[in-house]
């Protein structure tokens, strides 16, 4: 999907202290990402 491109582990910023990988995802995404651009990433994605 469009979103696995956020993911953190081929590009961009990886959480630095992670217990599993669904945690090192989302820390990743949730450090990198402002409120404003998470907003319009779920939008974008609402509206598809």
């Amino acid at each position: 999907s469009n979103l696995a491109r956020y993911d953190g582990i081929h590009y961009g910023r990886r959480a630095e202290d992670y217990d599993g990988l669904l945690q090192m995802y989302s820390d990743s995404r949730g450090a990198a990402f402002g409120p404003e651009v998470k907003r319009r990433i779920m939008l974008g994605t609402y509206a598809l």
